[in-house]
């Protein structure tokens, strides 16, 4: 397998996010649904033709690869399609954009997950992709700020967060907020390698603007990959160790300030959780509980072998609950409905395997490290929100590309 130029792999794959994101931002005040559709499908056909160009450059060997997982992508193509066929014989019909939603996973997971995940890439490579990452993060945390001075007289005055928009040019603070975690993902990453304070800096405005995102996932899912991370140095074990009552005397004196401060000023916690617990939402999920037990029923009634298609599963559930959707809000529920049990079962295997190769890499433990941590973030988001079901679109081409493609190319650089 030859190299191609030392930063060009991981320069077009940041392209591909960038492409896909330009839907996603005219969308929010510029173009309608028809015309974002069709973006997208031109963005997907970009990305493609991109994947297929890495390829080619690379010298990847894809008739040795497609002779290895052939049969099993026959498996997997076969059960999508019987699903189906399955679904015109109990008089459900066949959704066109089902059709579309099968040959993109298809794709995504043999040009990039099986082909392009085996190009290798180099450290220098693996942190230039980071902070491209966090280029694209600073100019989106710049336009939010620019944004907050226009809106901070409905900040001050709202008591409730589904109020206020501070989303950069995304469409919603959710995939803002989203988009701000794989940053400050990326930015961890960054700093295991360079210490230079304009990173420290960087991370504090990531985390400054994922917190005026107010969103709840977001924040939680930084919040335990920064926990991770750091009782995963050796150092901060070490401290602990040997420093068991300091640190245990300062999470005292810490809870005592926070509850001190509660008590003496209610306004204070009830700010707290009106903008970022939202207490009376937490036990429906936002919606979301009502939309995961429908869906899981609604397909599991229909066809809980092979699934019955996500744009099925969608419109059968929009009788269920008569209010517009698009999403289920969980990537395994999603899986659920595309390939039943086998699909959930064949995307857990997927990801299982590309932890273990990364984990098993002779990559450097720091960078394992932050890895880990990324990972669990990701399992952690993929619980309430749809991303990386390797089809059309943003949300997954980032993810897919960030938390897979990108890991996988970086691990075949030190492959035991």
């Amino acid at each position: 397998m030859s190299k191609a130029d030392k930063n060009y792999n991981v320069t077009m794959l940041f392209i591909c996010i960038l492409i896909s994101l330009i839907p996603t931002a005219l969308y929010k005040n510029l173009i309608n649904s028809q015309i974002y559709t069709i973006l997208n499908a031109i963005a997907f056909i970009i990305q493609i033709c991109i994947g297929i160009h890495l390829i080619i450059i690379n010298k990847v060997d894809y008739k040795s690869i497609l002779k290895k997982y052939g049969k099993y992508i026959g498996i997997g193509i076969g059960l999508l399609i019987i699903s189906q066929i399955i679904n015109l014989i109990r008089g459900l019909g066949i959704e066109f954009n089902d059709l579309v939603n099968i040959g993109s996973i298809v794709c995504n997971v043999v040009i990039f997950m099986l082909l392009i995940g085996t190009i290798k890439i180099e450290e220098d490579s693996f942190f230039k992709f980071m902070k491209l990452i966090l280029i694209m993060a600073m100019i989106a945390c710049a336009y939010n700020l620019i944004v907050i001075v226009g809106t901070l007289p409905q900040m001050i005055g709202t008591d409730n967060t589904y109020n206020i928009s501070l989303s950069s040019f995304f469409p919603n603070r959710n995939q803002f907020g989203l988009f701000l975690v794989i940053a400050i993902l990326a930015n961890m990453f960054i700093v295991d390698k360079d210490k230079d304070k304009k990173f420290k800096i960087s991370m504090i405005i990531l985390i400054v603007n994922l917190i005026l995102t107010m969103s709840r996932t977001a924040m939680l899912a930084v919040i335990l990959a920064l926990i991770i991370k750091i009782l995963m140095n050796g150092k901060t074990i070490q401290y602990i160790k040997n420093n068991k009552k300091r640190c245990i005397y300062i999470l005292v004196i810490l809870g005592i300030i926070a509850v001190s401060i509660i008590i003496i000023n209610k306004d204070i916690l009830n700010i707290i959780d009106e903008l970022f617990i939202r207490s009376e939402t937490i036990s429906t999920g936002s919606g979301r509980t009502n939309i995961w037990a429908n869906s899981i029923q609604i397909v599991t009634e229909n066809n809980f072998l092979t699934g019955i298609g996500r744009f099925e599963a969608v419109e059968l559930l929009s009788i269920e609950i008569p209010k517009g959707f698009s999403q289920f809000h969980n990537v395994f529920i999603e899986m659920y409905a595309v390939g039943g049990i086998i699909g959930i079962g064949a995307y857990l295997f997927l990801v299982y395997k590309v932890f273990t190769k990364i984990k098993e890499s002779n990559i450097e433990n720091k960078y394992k490290h932050t890895y880990l941590s990324t990972f669990v973030v990701y399992l952690i988001v993929s619980n309430f929100e749809s991303m990386c079901r390797f089809s059309i679109g943003y949300a997954d081409t980032i993810a897919m590309i960030f938390y897979f493609i990108i890991p996988l190319m970086f691990s075949n650089n030190g492959e035991k």
